[in-house]
């Protein structure tokens, strides 16, 4: 691909949604970007009194309230949220996966905005094996996860995680498996660049 493309990926917990994201950016040969990898970066930054400063009475980027950023964790976020600016200005084509950057990076040509959902058996199973939890622990996990993840989200932006209505593309992964997902995204963002 010739231009910058961005993909944002959402995903509900055991998704596979960051297996995908990943097989996505190797496929196209895009940088990837997860939440390890942004925490990595803020925790090896150290945080001078200028900086804290800057994000401690910092008001989020497009919040539905005015409410002040007063935590470390939201300074945190707005770092990230600022690192994710700086890669998008750059001009690098990239894969991230959720940290609200679809919000973070809303209004940009070059936005994909994709929602990853599954049906709850292939989520539980995948749990399952992937953490090597029983039945009972997988269902659990799950639901503290998306509970965080819709938290999170829906902090900045009221009743918005996994409404299809705020993405370009939701697709349901256990219809088609990781590989096969991977395959009708790759499909998607190259006949929309093409188009554009």
């Amino acid at each position: 691909m010739n231009k910058q493309v961005i993909i944002c990926i959402g995903r509900q917990f055991g998704s596979g949604g960051h297996e995908i994201g990943e097989k996505l950016s190797r496929r196209l040969g895009f940088s990837f970007i997860d939440r390890k990898m942004l925490d990595k970066l803020v925790t090896s930054v150290k945080i001078e009194k200028s900086v804290a400063d800057k994000y401690k009475r910092k008001s989020y980027f497009s919040r539905e309230s005015d409410v002040v950023v007063d935590s470390i964790g939201a300074m945190v976020n707005e770092l990230q949220f600022d690192y994710l600016n700086e890669v998008a200005d750059s001009g690098t084509s990239f894969v991230i996966v959720g940290r609200l950057a679809d919000q973070v990076l809303k209004g940009r040509d070059n936005l994909i905005t994709i929602f990853i959902t599954a049906d709850n058996r292939a989520r539980v199973s995948r749990v399952m094996n992937k953490y090597d939890i029983d039945f009972e622990a997988a269902k659990e996990k799950i639901k503290r996860h998306d509970a965080n993840r819709k938290r999170f989200h829906n902090s900045q932006l009221r009743n918005s995680w996994g409404n299809a209505k705020r993405y370009d593309l939701c697709i349901n992964s256990s219809k088609l498996g990781i590989d096969g997902t991977v395959d009708l995204i790759e499909g998607y963002i190259r006949k929309r660049n093409e188009k554009n």
